[in-house]
């Protein structure tokens, strides 16, 4: 049976990415366990290694950030999620400029806007704001 006729193709080059990106992403560890134990490149024997504070991206033992630690990389999807976090703001929508009626005739432009509010629920708002005791301008 070890001579057989039927030739089999060799698996496509992208089949063979997806899955060994498949075998890495199942030994996938937490990101804080991502370089843990890597010695402190800025500390140096303070350090007993890279100990990641869970939500906080420094060493728990000697308050370093992880790039600091000498670390090395292999992980695809433990520390790169934790690299976007944080990284861009979020772009602002634009408020709108709402007319109040019985405050000012001219458009007000607001700092909040409670989401998806129509303008006169906006209007009916910030009027009972501004009349109550506790508004001081």
């Amino acid at each position: 049976m070890g001579d057989s006729c039927v030739e089999t193709p060799e698996a496509p080059a992208w089949l063979s990415k997806l899955e060994s990106q498949r075998e890495k992403l199942s030994k996938a560890r937490l990101g804080h366990d991502s370089g843990a134990g890597a010695p402190c490149n800025s500390c140096g024997s303070g350090c007993p290694g890279l100990d990641l504070h869970f939500w906080r991206k420094v060493c728990r033992a000697c308050h370093c950030s992880k790039d600091v630690h000498d670390v090395q990389d292999d992980d695809l999807s433990g520390w790169a999620q934790f690299e976007l976090l944080g990284t861009a703001k979020p772009k602002k929508a634009s408020m709108p400029l709402i007319k109040i009626r019985g405050v000012t005739d001219k458009p007000v432009k607001l700092d909040w806007v409670p989401p998806n509010a129509s303008t006169e629920l906006v209007r009916i708002i910030y009027i009972h704001i501004i009349q109550s005791k506790f508004y001081h301008p």
